[in-house]
Formats: C-alpha cells, structure tokens, sequence
C-alpha cells in the first residue's frame, strides 16, 4: 500500500472513491446540463460503480465524513452531484491544482 494511502486512512476514511462524470453543457456555460454517466473506484476495497443515464437517480455514495472523493477539476463533480439532487461530500481532492 502507498504511504499516502495509509496516511488517509489514519485520517479516519474508510472510502476513498476517485470518480469522473461526463455531462453536457450549453455553449458559453461551464455548468451540467445534462449528466451522462458517473464511473468510480474505491482505491481501498476495490469496488467499482458505473452509473449510466438510467441510473442516476440515487447516490450511490453515504458523502460524509468517512469518505474522501478524489477528482480532476471536483468543482465540475460537485455540480453533477448539484445537478442530481445528490448531497455534496464533505471531503475533496482535487487533483487539477496540481497542475
């Protein structure tokens, strides 16, 4: 296991879900307006979750503190969670920064 990951864990996470959504968008706005699909991983079980349109009514996640959601660009995940009536997680990290 990588250092990092043990360190999360100490951190009291139990789920550390990396996810991606696709979605559309109207020209000129960054915002979903349309969620496609969700795909993701829980780096620590190894469960996978790949929603398609059909199934994106309910979250499949508990978002809270137990959990951290790892992502590229998160603020575009945080509005698909928005955009589903999905509650927000608490935890994020987003990756993009690093960039």
């Amino acid at each position: 296991m990588a250092p990092w990951i043990q360190q999360v864990i100490n951190l009291g996470v139990q789920r550390l879900w990396v996810l991606d959504f696709e979605f559309e968008v109207d020209v000129g706005r960054s915002v979903p307006r349309r969620v496609v699909c969700m795909v993701a991983t829980d780096v620590l079980s190894g469960e996978w979750i790949r929603l398609g349109p059909d199934r994106l009514g309910a979250c499949p996640f508990r978002c809270d503190s137990s959990e951290l959601f790892v992502a590229f660009y998160a603020i575009a995940e945080a509005f698909c969670f928005l955009e589903l009536g999905w509650p927000l997680p608490p935890q994020w990290l987003d990756v993009w920064v690093e960039e």
